[in-house]
């Protein structure tokens, strides 16, 4: 399997199911982010739980979250999708960046009253966009500012170009463009390109393995072969590539918040997983960057009713994440 172009019609109930199956692994990891995995493995992972319910430890961002609440990953998504739906069904990359400062500021797009959750690396991104740096230049460009917080919000941009039937070319231009708003690295450009290539598959109907297996059956080498730093992102991605993190155990992974690491936690947890339960409980018990990992891996799911009830239940804002789904389907004119 190679292209992905002929597929199925992307439909309005799969943007559903990815939004909140994202949404849902981003609020169950989000009271275990940066504890490591031996404490985590004293906790049944069964439950949608608050920082403070019954793990003894507030949230790393200074205050008690509860139960249901997603974080960064799931808002800046939610503002790309925003985004998306002002621009009239475009993607404007300016505006995308206008939303993502709209969030931290202002809380917008935010489970609670207040954003929470922020990485450093968008926060400079950010930071660099306030002060008059166009768009598409405020990444980081540096080998050290590839963290997974493009990785995180990509999928609605995949989405749009799935909606809008674009060639690899183009697919693998704009979402580059999309990572380089926060991650201006060619790593960070690659685990995005990939993973968009697999939600692709996955939405036409492919199981994960196989899934898995297109993804990495496309000609990344021969896109930049004069590039050096997209010759260090192919090298970064060998496991992925190679297929060769199927093999592995938990013990050869790294939980980290590198794009690459995250990449491979997301892959690993959903190739070993028969239901979308399964693959959070696999991504959380990494510990570190959980909620990062489960919403990544999360957003793999394409029927609602994949997501366990009595996570969705607790789910904050779930209203507004349905009838954003719902228009953000309308504007790309899905059924």
């Amino acid at each position: 399997m190679g292209e992905l172009d002929k597929r199925n019609e992307l439909s309005a109930a799969q943007v559903e199911a990815m939004l909140l199956g994202a949404a849902t692994g981003d609020a169950f990891g989000v009271p275990f982010e940066f504890l490591l995995a031996d404490e985590i493995a004293q906790y049944s992972l069964d439950a949608m739980r608050g920082s403070g319910d019954d793990i003894p430890v507030n949230s790393h961002w200074g205050q008690k979250i509860p139960a249901g609440a997603w974080s960064d990953d799931t808002s800046m998504a939610v503002a790309t999708m925003e985004s998306i739906i002002r621009t009239g069904g475009e993607l404007d990359f300016t505006d995308l960046m206008n939303q993502f400062v709209a969030w931290w500021e202002k809380g917008e797009y935010s489970a609670l009253d207040h954003s929470f959750g922020l990485g450093g690396t968008v926060g400079m991104a950010i930071g660099r966009f306030e002060n008059g740096v166009p768009a598409l230049e405020c990444g980081g460009t540096r080998e050290r500012d590839n963290g997974n917080g493009a990785l995180m919000r990509i999928f609605p941009v995949v989405l749009y170009l799935l909606a809008k039937q674009a060639g690899r070319e183009e697919r693998w231009e704009t979402i580059s463009k999309a990572s380089r708003v926060t991650h201006g690295h060619a790593i960070s450009q690659l685990s995005c390109i990939i993973y968009g290539e697999f939600l692709g598959a996955i939405l036409r109907g492919d199981d994960v393995e196989q899934a898995y297996r297109a993804a990495i059956d496309l000609p990344y080498q021969d896109w930049l072969p004069g590039d050096q730093e997209w010759q260090t992102a192919l090298a970064a991605h060998r496991r992925i590539l190679s297929a060769e993190l199927i093999g592995l155990t938990p013990s050869d992974f790294n939980a980290t918040g590198y794009v690459v690491d995250t990449l491979e936690i997301v892959f690993y947890s959903l190739l070993h997983a028969d239901t979308y339960r399964e693959a959070m409980q696999i991504a959380v018990s990494f510990g570190f960057d959980t909620d990062t990992y489960a919403a990544i891996a999360g957003a793999a799911c394409t029927k609602v009713n994949a997501i366990p009830p009595q996570w969705l239940a607790p789910l904050k804002r779930r209203d507004y994440l349905e009838d954003l789904a719902q228009r953000f389907s309308q504007v790309l004119e899905l059924n």
